[in-house]
């Protein structure tokens, strides 16, 4: 990422640079119907001259926590939450400043930039100021501006990741008696040159506090406009509150916003936190969550976006005392600042009642559809013609570790390995008589990655399944990934670039797989799916509506002999994807998802197909649960309540426990969607 300023109109180069090196951000940066991903640059505004449309990019803010360098990248939310600012403050010369000019820490300020993150100098000297007086406008402004300069530039190494917020809560300056606002504005303007001279690419702004937004009406900022309009690289304001002013915050960060916005600079939310006095209770984590759904994702955040907020930076005490990792408020803080918008809730309109119709749908599961017979001492998930498919092994097992039924879990599991190949992985299918049928031998593969996920989260809220777990996940990688392409194969002794499935493409398990086992490989294999998704979205009417198709070739056209329609294969796929978007905030997941909510929402719940082309005509003209279902995993990032309600109602009553397909699917997708399947790593 380059930091560095074209100019004041365009202001944020870096973003532009960032984009070109990464188009397949743009333009599907949509927020609530749309988000982040594949397209073409969009050109970026800036401050407060246009409102936010459907058809503008989301926003694109970066995200920082100081107040210590060599502390904040040390805390798990900084890399969680995909944080690129580290804030570091200077509250006077016997800081610990100089000893960064040694090589090894000029190393780690090298060593930053070169990971593509950016450093932030805050400068408060107004208590060094007032047992010193004159230091800020004599040696700081002579000597040591320009020498924190070098510092943190990795001593001319980069500027274009640099920022300096000089004299933070500059308002308070005044009152002591050695300075006066002219005297301050006069020593801002000199450290921003001797900084410039030996940084010219870093960005300065005068820090704001803000309480300067307290009251009816606006500041007067008449005394700044030079320093704004002819001397500023960015506009910085601070804000800090005790936690029982909540309403107050909400109240002054967007009129902070809006207000310096209008001077056609990026807006730099300095430092951000709820004071809790060290509260037992920890309130500064439900008001801090609380504002970050509220303000910093959404419409809420188009609209400071739109007002000229690009940069973002947490206090310490945010990650160090409040956000801990292990809560849900740091689960949801994480996924929010990643993806931009609010956290998903489930969408059970009553919990109570969605636990007691998940337990009858397992019952009724366990009655119609798991059996003994022909098991061979173990249990099988048993289709009407006696035969066995491994699909239905992974789905058992998934849904008996969400319903905490370890006898049934281990009597599919011991099945399974007792119909194993020699590679590892189970037979497709299995017939009546216990053995392989003709054409069932050799494996498939999202039964085996559906097994695998099954055992890690068996493994780690029961234990005892790791070695399994192991084993098996590396059978999946070393026979049914692609070498070179990392395009995932129909089995393990078939497919690849040349014909693969869409709905075996399981990027959350993947992520978790490589989070178990340690094999950064499996990254790989995230990527090169999503590049599969972009190639169908530019080739195919999927980038309209979201759908794609049972089979095809990685490059996006179709596979010959294999369907190109989103029928009962691809029905999956909302499946699988909104498992990355809800435990991992992928943005290209959350894309993909808003065109097939678009799509489904313009039909309605009630009238969703049993399949369609890509660019959405129906196949099927009936109804199935294994689409309505699935498209309601999607609705999980739907803005229409109605739709949302309309959607959960439809697959529940779209009940079949003799169904064998059916039923597994509906009850899978009510699980995601009431919150009861979830990221076995939380």
């Amino acid at each position: 990422m380059n930091y560095s300023v074209m100019n004041r109109p365009i202001m944020n180069c870096f973003i532009i640079k960032r984009l070109m090196k990464r188009c397949y951000l743009f333009p599907s940066l949509l927020f609530g119907p749309a988000l982040f991903l594949f397209g073409c640059l969009h050109p970026i505004q800036t401050g407060g001259e246009y409102a936010p449309e459907p058809d503008l990019p989301a926003p694109e803010i970066l995200w920082g926590l100081g107040d210590v360098e060599s502390a904040a990248v040390k805390q798990r939310l900084f890399t969680d939450a995909g944080m690129e600012i580290i804030s570091h403050w200077f509250n006077g010369p016997e800081e610990w400043q100089w000893g960064y000019e040694k090589s090894g820490p000029q190393a780690v300020i090298r060593g930053h930039y070169d990971k593509g993150r950016a450093i932030q100098i805050v400068v408060w000297l107004h208590d060094w100021e007032k047992k010193h007086p004159g230091y800020l406008t004599g040696k700081f402004v002579r000597e040591d501006a320009a020498r924190l300069a070098r510092i943190w530039s990795g001593m001319g190494y980069r500027s274009d990741r640099l920022f300096f917020v000089l004299f933070s809560e500059v308002e308070t300056y005044y009152k002591l008696p050695s300075l006066s606002r002219e005297k301050v504005l006069a020593a801002y303007k000199a450290a921003r040159a001797a900084i410039k001279a030996e940084a010219p690419d870093a960005r300065v702004g005068l820090g704001f506090g803000g309480y300067s937004w307290l009251g009816p009406g606006e500041p007067d900022l008449s005394p700044y406009e030079e320093i704004l309009r002819f001397h500023s690289d960015i506009v910085c304001v601070q804000h800090m509150h005790d936690y029982r002013n909540y309403g107050l915050m909400c109240e002054q960060v967007p009129k902070s916003i809006a207000r310096l916005g209008r001077y056609n600079l990026p807006v730099m939310v300095s430092h951000f936190k709820f004071w809790q006095d060290g509260h037992a209770e920890n309130p500064g984590a439900r008001v801090t969550g609380r504002f970050v759904q509220e303000y910093l994702t959404g419409e809420r955040l188009r609209r400071l976006y739109a007002d000229g907020l690009r940069y973002w930076i947490f206090m310490a005490e945010v990650a160090e005392e409040q956000i801990l990792p292990g809560t849900p408020e740091y689960r949801q803080l994480v996924w929010s600042l990643r993806t931009h918008q609010p956290y998903p809730s489930g969408m059970a309109p009553d919990e109570t009642a969605a636990g007691l119709l998940l337990a009858e749908a397992w019952a009724d599961y366990k009655k119609y559809q798991i059996t003994a017979e022909g098991a061979g001492g173990f249990l099988r998930v048993g289709k009407a013609n006696g035969e066995t498919v491994s699909e239905g092994i992974g789905y058992g097992m998934i849904m008996a570790v969400c319903f905490d039924d370890r006898e049934i879990f281990d009597g599919l599991w011991q099945y399974a390995k007792a119909h194993h190949n020699k590679k590892g992985l189970m037979d497709w299918k299995i017939g009546p008589d216990n053995r392989p049928t003709a054409d069932g031998k050799n494996s498939a593969t999202d039964a085996d990655e559906d097994m695998a996920f099954a055992l890690i989260a068996a493994d780690l809220k029961w234990g005892g399944y790791r070695e399994d777990a192991e084993r098996l996940v590396e059978s999946i990688w070393r026979y049914q990934i692609e070498d070179g392409t990392y395009i995932v194969k129909g089995g393990d002794h078939w497919g690849g670039a040349e014909v693969t499935n869409p709905s075996y493409f399981a990027p959350a398990y993947y992520k978790i797989f490589q989070e178990y086992t340690g094999n950064p490989g499996w990254s790989r294999v995230v990527d090169a799916g999503y590049e599969m998704i972009a190639r169908l979205n530019e080739k195919t009417g999927a980038g309209r509506t979201g759908l794609l198709p049972d089979w095809t070739r990685a490059n996006g056209t179709p596979a010959p002999g294999f369907r190109f329609d989103y029928t009962y294969d691809a029905c999956r796929v909302p499946l699988r994807l909104a498992m990355d978007a809800m435990w991992f905030g992928d943005r290209r997941a959350l894309a993909q998802l808003a065109k097939v909510n678009s799509f489904f929402e313009r039909i309605g719940a009630s009238k969703i197909k049993a399949g369609y082309t890509l660019d959405g005509r129906v196949v099927h003209d009936w109804s199935d649960v294994c689409f309505t279902g699935p498209a309601g995993a999607a609705a999980l990032f739907s803005s229409d309540q109605d739709y949302r309600r309309e959607i959960w109602e439809q697959t529940v009553a779209m009940d079949d426990p003799g169904a064998y397909y059916q039923s597994s699917l509906r009850l899978l997708s009510l699980l995601l969607i009431s919150g009861k399947l979830a990221n076995p790593l939380d």
